[in-house]
């Protein structure tokens, strides 16, 4: 487990794990835990490899793809979803799923096994996907949990907890503290 806890003031940081998927490579799931987040500023999303901002949100300008725990999706700046889910309190575990075979992206409810459906389609794959935290308010807490091959996908778990791997993560931007 690897957390991600923002320690600075009101401007968005952001973690990525070393570990990238590359392109046509099956299917990767994460799971994260929401610790604190009291007003769902904050994301989980992917960006490509070499090209994490680390100042900037992920589904942020250049950014990725990115769901905020207030529900809504991003992607380069842009609103895609307003709506695509329930706002995500803390205590939640939710996954993301990557189909790099399939360029698509989802999300979900992992303790309830219950998937929000494709978030995005688009991904592109021209570069290795890395999966990225972005908090902006200080004590906000979010938690990489498990990491694996397979999927969790129309409620039905995919994959063999025995494929779980240690996430490692790059060093911190400033304002954040990984513990």
């Amino acid at each position: 487990c690897c957390e991600v806890t923002h320690d600075g003031t009101s401007k968005w940081g952001s973690v990525a794990t070393k570990h990238a998927c590359p392109p046509n490579s099956g299917t990767w799931t994460w799971v994260f835990r929401v610790d604190r987040c009291d007003f769902g500023r904050a994301f989980v999303g992917l960006a490509p490899y070499l090209k994490v901002i680390t100042d900037k949100f992920v589904g942020g300008v250049n950014n990725g793809y990115g769901l905020m725990l207030q529900g809504k999706l991003q992607k380069g700046g842009r609103v895609e979803n307003m709506h695509y889910c329930e706002r995500i309190f803390p205590g939640s575990l939710i996954f993301m799923t990557y189909d790099s075979d399939s360029n698509r992206l989802l999300y979900g409810n992992y303790s309830e096994r219950l998937s929000y459906g494709a978030a995005f389609s688009d991904i592109s794959n021209e570069n290795a996907m890395v999966p990225v935290i972005s908090l902006k308010d200080k004590d906000d807490k979010i938690s990489f949990v498990n990491f694996f091959f397979g999927a969790v996908l129309n409620e039905e778990y995919r994959g063999s907890p025995s494929k779980v791997r240690k996430v490692t993560s790059y060093s911190p931007p400033k304002g954040l503290v990984l513990s």
